[in-house]
């Protein structure tokens, strides 16, 4: 039954890339949805612009200046902590997959705005970005030159989302690896927790190498690894999942067409006590139309978000 279903969820919690943009209406969608769970955890990964809103240019000609974005996105980020307590807003910051050019260029099709790379040197010209520059060197002092620049913009948007917004309970690391030099994210994640302990760090690699146990511990620091972003083959890699072991896993999954599948893929997750869960039947600038609020787990004092029935009808 329901009730049983819930219980059986306890420990997977809802995680939504809510890139949507400006839209007043999607935001409050996600706030009534919050408010109906109050004693639900979640994380909300807040996207403004591929990371901290008009930096570098972007966007800057269509929404005005950068007091814009700060008391938009302050506003937001307050309400999602009204709306729930237990609610932790994480900033978005792309990472290139620890490649200078790739970060430059964009990544999956998604390519960067004219001028952008432009916009990075001056970046790392400033104080801030001199001042960065030596925290990369002095903990990496054999890094190459490009990966110092790929660092130091990396923790220039770190620094931009503290700076700018009030209330931000961490940072969403898009564009991580499933091979290659872990050390790296390992220092961003340090970085980070140097602020607050209680700051959340979740990577997204969106890949698994087929061990899960090895992915999650490239990132021992992470909150949360996103071992999973796809809508193919989600249900299959979940239900090969061992049963134990997941806490810090998190699944996304885009475009699954069908309610069916989302609910089947939910209760793979709980079954396999995933951590972290997301599906929609699209993209991430709208809210998922399987979500419903969740139920209490009676059996434990960590209760969940649930998609729609069977877990909350």
């Amino acid at each position: 039954g329901a009730a049983d279903a819930a219980s059986a969820c306890a420990e997977t919690r809802l995680i939504v890339p809510a890139y949507f943009g400006e839209n007043y209406a999607r935001w409050k969608a996600l706030e009534d949805l919050l408010k109906k769970s109050p004693e639900s955890s979640a994380a909300v990964i807040v996207n403004p612009a591929s990371g901290p809103a008009a930096k570098r240019g972007i966007g800057i000609e269509v929404q005005g200046n950068q007091d814009f974005y700060n008391q938009y996105y302050t506003r937001t980020i307050a309400a999602l902590h009204i709306a729930n307590r237990r609610v932790r807003a994480l900033g978005y910051v792309a990472t290139g997959y620890m490649d200078y050019r790739t970060y430059l260029e964009g990544a999956r099709g998604y390519p960067k705005p004219a001028g952008f790379e432009g916009h990075i040197e001056a970046d790392l010209r400033s104080d801030m970005g001199q001042r960065l520059g030596k925290t990369v060197k002095q903990a990496h002092p054999g890094l190459d030159n490009e990966t110092v620049k790929l660092l130091t913009a990396i923790l220039f948007d770190v620094e931009r989302w503290f700076l700018w917004y009030k209330g931000v309970d961490g940072i969403f690391f898009d564009e991580a690896i499933t091979s290659g030099r872990f050390e790296l994210y390992e220092f961003l994640a340090t970085y980070v927790k140097n602020k607050k302990p209680e700051l959340m760090v979740v990577q997204n690699p969106g890949a698994s190498n087929g061990d899960l146990r090895q992915d999650l511990s490239h990132y021992p620091q992470a909150d949360a690894v996103c071992v999973f972003e796809s809508g193919r083959g989600g249900l299959d890699f979940l239900e090969r999942l061992e049963a134990s072991g997941n806490e810090k896993a998190c699944i996304l999954l885009p475009g699954v067409a069908q309610a069916q599948t989302a609910h089947a893929a939910l209760r793979a997750a709980c079954e396999k006590n995933v951590g972290w869960f997301y599906a929609t039947n699209g993209g991430w600038s709208k809210l998922s139309p399987y979500l419903g609020p969740g139920k209490a787990a009676s059996s434990s004092r960590t209760k969940t978000l649930q998609l729609r029935t069977p877990f909350t009808e």
